[in-house]
């Protein structure tokens, strides 16, 4: 395999002998260099096969395979990587592949293989059961939107429940339902964010809010619930009047059981909020986009 480079999207593509997996392009285009890493020494011979036209070339046979892959997209500025695959081969084999050198003025995602090698492609042996991939996205780009999204989740098993983690930030977010995740780029140099995609087996009971509790302790209100699911959850106060007061979480992923927040009795400015009723929205939200609400009354009572 090698890495031919796009200078449209600003993204290497990858060129790969075997086209089993359906991982890329078999064939070079003309007028297209290739990066390929050598792991020994010795005689390199690239002899493509030679085509009439760019359209001919892409018209090649559809690979068939058991197994299913998950691209993973970053963005920053004007730059992209199109290159980065996780996935399951449906074979005793594991595929994975050294992931090319970065660019200046690029933005970079790639996979934490074994001997902390850098890899593009990392698909594991086997088709069912839980997996995992660590990988980080890093950009030389400064101070910009890194936005990082899975496009295409069609070839994974409906059954499998999918969560993307950024570890820096501590937060945790259903990958079928996210759009893409952003965050800024620091402003005093190379940026590095580190991500962990986990597949595994999925509940299928549906979601419900049960035994929701708000209890007021004189300095804050403590906030129990239960849900029925491992969810998304969104936590608010509002007034009596229904206007948002305080936000205590957005989309932040919980366990199955119950769940514990608290709140200061702080508004969103952080000022003290007066004595009085007040309204505890919650909102979960499942993998599949099921949504339910629960709403709780909250007594502030003043000192």
């Amino acid at each position: 395999y090698g890495f031919t480079y796009d200078w449209e999207a600003n993204s290497y593509r990858v060129v790969i002998a075997d086209g089993a997996m359906d991982v890329g392009r078999t064939s070079l285009l003309p007028g297209e260099g290739l990066w390929v890493c050598a792991v020994e020494s010795g005689t390199l011979i690239v002899e493509p096969p030679v085509y009439a036209s760019a359209q001919a070339a892409q018209q090649q046979e559809e690979p068939q395979h058991d197994g299913w892959t998950i691209p993973i997209v970053a963005r920053a500025a004007d730059c992209t990587d199109l290159s980065s695959l996780a996935g399951v081969t449906g074979t005793e084999a594991s595929w994975q592949v050294y992931n090319p050198p970065s660019v200046p003025d690029s933005v970079d995602v790639y996979f934490v293989g074994s001997g902390d090698r850098r890899l593009a492609h990392d698909l594991r042996s086997g088709t069912s059961g839980s997996f995992c991939w660590d990988f980080v996205v890093s950009t030389d780009i400064r101070d910009a939107e890194v936005a990082v999204s899975l496009p295409d989740l069609s070839e994974v098993p409906g059954d499998l429940s999918l969560i993307l983690e950024d570890r820096d930030a501590s937060r945790a977010m259903y990958a079928r339902t996210m759009t893409s995740y952003m965050f800024r780029s620091s402003n005093d140099g190379p940026t590095e964010r580190h991500f962990r995609l986990s597949v595994a087996p999925r509940n299928d009971r549906g979601l419900v809010i049960s035994t929701a509790l708000a209890h007021p302790t004189g300095a804050a209100v403590r906030l129990a619930y239960s849900v029925s699911r491992p969810c998304s959850v969104s936590i608010g106060i509002l007034n009596i009047a229904g206007r948002l007061i305080k936000r205590l979480c957005t989309e932040q992923v919980v366990p199955e059981g119950t769940n514990m927040h608290t709140w200061d009795l702080r508004s969103e400015g952080g000022s003290r909020v007066p004595g009085g009723l007040y309204l505890v929205s919650i909102e979960a939200k499942a993998e599949n986009g099921q949504r339910v609400r629960s709403i709780v009354p909250a007594t502030v009572m003043l000192r």
